[in-house]
């Protein structure tokens, strides 16, 4: 059994990450009716909490889960969670479930509520974030507004796991996936952008909308870098000078190659790079950093 350093809070109760456990007949598990947020620690500082907590409760309040603490409440046990890891590198996820069926009455269930951190992870190789990612634009399409709305945060990420496979079965690191009328939508748990002539472009439509990506446009505009939300196509990304994905679980990841098409010369680009570096100085200096050590109140 794989073990994990880190710790959990589950429904009241801080535990290690290894013993948070939840009833197999949770709601969450059974029927999948949660929701989560993941943020990031960097060197001690756990980066924009607040949005994170503000879309968590956006996700929560869009499907009518409603748990028992207020925003500021949450924020500081997602800081006491981080800080009781002792990991100033940390891969920090809050989940909401909508609990134990106790009555054919959904609104009588206790809402259940979790949160842990565990040491940093990636979406890609750390390899892939070094040289550039190759990735798949998937067969597998995400799921339209229709059904699921993809700014709701959820785990109901089957067809996200099926296009994965399908990625690494031909030699890819990823897969992007379009939406039902073959526009590109996003990647498994990663926004996309793409720069052609000095202009960033990302989808206006059918993904979440990340922190990460939000930050992206916040570092364009302080760079003089244009930036615009369009419909892209596949074709639009083969032909880009360069593409990136942007995520909590990695930063900004170059990608070099998309359905064997080269992206530019084949090499993480200047503006790639450019927004990468100023990405993760964000994340230890600025108002957009909550100190986990040290400190008991929340930026």
């Amino acid at each position: 059994m794989q073990r994990y350093e880190g710790t959990m809070f589950v429904n009241g109760e801080f535990c290690s990450a290894n013993d948070g456990k939840i009833s197999v007949l949770d709601s969450g598990f059974w029927h999948g009716i949660n929701v989560f947020d993941t943020l990031s620690a960097r060197q001690g500082y756990i980066f924009k909490l607040h949005a994170h907590v503000d879309r968590f409760y956006r996700s929560m309040h869009a499907i009518r889960i409603a748990i028992p603490y207020t925003k500021e409440e949450f924020a500081r046990l997602i800081v006491e969670t981080t800080r009781r890891s002792g990991l100033a590198d940390a891969f920090v996820q809050c989940i909401a479930t909508r609990g134990h069926r106790t009555s054919a009455s959904i609104d009588q269930w206790t809402p259940g509520t979790i949160i842990y951190a565990i040491p940093f992870f990636t979406v890609v190789p750390e390899k892939a974030i070094r040289e550039g990612a190759k990735i798949r634009i998937s067969s597998i399409r995400n799921l339209s507004i229709q059904s699921l709305d993809a700014k709701i945060k959820n785990f109901n990420r089957l067809h996200s796991y099926l296009a994965r496979l399908e990625a690494i079965d031909s030699g890819a690191d990823d897969a992007i996936m379009l939406d039902m009328e073959g526009y590109v939508a996003e990647g498994r748990g990663a926004n996309v952008f793409a720069a052609s002539n000095g202009t960033l472009y990302t989808p206006s439509e059918g993904m979440l909308l990340g922190i990460t990506r939000e930050t992206v446009f916040e570092i364009a505009e302080q760079q003089g870098i244009p930036a615009k939300e369009i419909r892209l196509t596949p074709y639009d990304l083969y032909n880009a000078d360069e593409v990136f994905y942007c995520t909590t679980a990695g930063g900004i990841i170059p990608i070099v190659d998309v359905d064997r098409r080269q992206i530019g010369d084949g090499r993480p680009g200047k503006i790639t790079r450019r927004i990468e570096e100023l990405y993760w100085r964000m994340h230890v200096e600025g108002k957009y950093t909550t100190p986990v050590f040290g400190q008991t109140s929340v930026a």
